[in-house]
């Protein structure tokens, strides 16, 4: 069980409310970490932070202690997503069993939401295709992904594999094939309890004002012309009313 701890000064308090669930979230981190690895997975793993640059945390030592499919295993994954403040998580392992192995997934409030796990065959690196680098891709750029086969829409841990994804790498959009390419071959998934999603998917009643020019604007399904058009009609009609006269008693 995680310790509550009071903040101690200023900094800190910033720094938890910075943390706190609001109305619009933050944009979601990615913690990129890895046990004994293979020469491909970490050159896999080290793509993924490039393409993630700017919101994601790469650990280079290896936490050969972490096994997020086991009871227990998640223990240190759950503690560095709070210290990193990490909602999204890219493992990568090698051994006999599973070569070149990748588990994905996601966290809420700091606790394991979801997981799955794929192999990776057939990975080309970025630096091995050609193209114009003026159009190279931009920091954040979101990879293009094409699911094909009726399987993503039918079979669950295919159907999970996608939402997973992309989750993870939310972005611009790019069109330009600059790699990495790998085959994500299926082998584990674990959807979150039915509490957990419950508690995950909550939202709130109150709608986030907008801002324009500076000046915040309630939230009304009229809109502002809308708006502006009933009131100038009000004033037109108010306008055109018979005055009341003035009658002089003797």
């Amino acid at each position: 069980m995680l310790e509550i701890k009071t903040p101690k000064n200023a900094k800190a308090k910033r720094e938890l409310d910075r943390r706190a669930p609001k109305l619009v979230e933050n944009g979601k981190k990615t913690l990129i970490l890895a046990a004994k690895t293979s020469y491909m997975l970490n050159s896999v793993l080290t793509e993924i932070f490039h393409l993630k640059r700017g919101s994601a945390i790469k650990y280079s030592r290896k936490n050969d202690n972490i096994r997020p499919f086991e009871n227990g295993g998640e223990t240190s994954l759950e503690f560095f997503s709070q210290k990193t403040d990490c909602s999204l998580f890219v493992f990568g392992s090698h051994s006999k069993k599973r070569p070149d192995n990748l588990v994905l997934g996601r966290t809420y409030d700091h606790h394991i939401y979801d997981l799955v796990e794929v192999g990776v065959e057939n990975f080309r690196s970025m630096n091995s295709y050609s193209y114009d680098k003026k159009i190279a891709p931009k920091v954040g750029t979101k990879p293009f992904f094409a699911f094909i086969g009726e399987g993503f829409e039918s079979v669950e841990e295919l159907k999970h594999l996608k939402e997973v994804l992309l989750d993870l790498f939310r972005g611009e959009d790019g069109l330009v094939e600059v790699g990495p390419s790998m085959d994500l071959v299926m082998r584990r998934h674990r959807l979150p309890n039915d509490g957990l999603r419950k508690e995950g998917m909550k939202t709130s009643l109150e709608k986030p004002k907008k801002k324009v020019g500076g000046m915040e604007l309630s939230y009304n399904a009229k809109g502002l012309k809308r708006e502006r058009r009933e009131a100038k009609m009000n004033k037109e009609t108010t306008s055109n009313e018979p005055k009341k006269q003035k009658v002089d008693q003797e």
